[in-house]
């Protein structure tokens, strides 16, 4: 059996072809689902896109224009060497996963 949707005074009935049974629904339930699949759609498209110009190595700009932090903070994490870095010649570069663990590191649980 095919659904048929039809208007129906603000709403939309669903109606079964060869049933003469008509299920009303709500506009914006069926506006929020179409919402969420597309949703979920855009995201696996831009994951998808991202993935293979996802930079390992940052620079610490960019780490902190990813992380949120300043510069500054990423360049003292650096010269204290609590962070591990590559150095390439002159310039700094921080692994997108040491980041991430040391992030991971400093985070704070409470107990309920």
């Amino acid at each position: 059996m095919q659904t048929v949707i039809l208007p129906y005074r603000g709403f939309y009935g669903k109606r079964e072809k060869g049933a003469g049974m008509v299920q009303v629904v709500d506009m914006r339930e069926l506006m929020g689902e179409v919402v969420n699949e597309v949703r979920r759609v855009v995201r696996e498209e831009v994951e998808r896109i991202e993935a293979p110009n996802r930079k390992e190595l940052l620079t610490v700009r960019e780490a902190a224009d990813i992380y949120g932090m300043t510069a500054s903070y990423w360049k003292k994490q650096v010269l204290h060497r609590t962070i591990p870095f590559v150095k390439m010649g002159k310039s700094v570069r921080l692994k997108r996963k040491d980041i991430e663990e040391f992030i991971n590191d400093r985070k704070i649980e409470f107990e309920s």
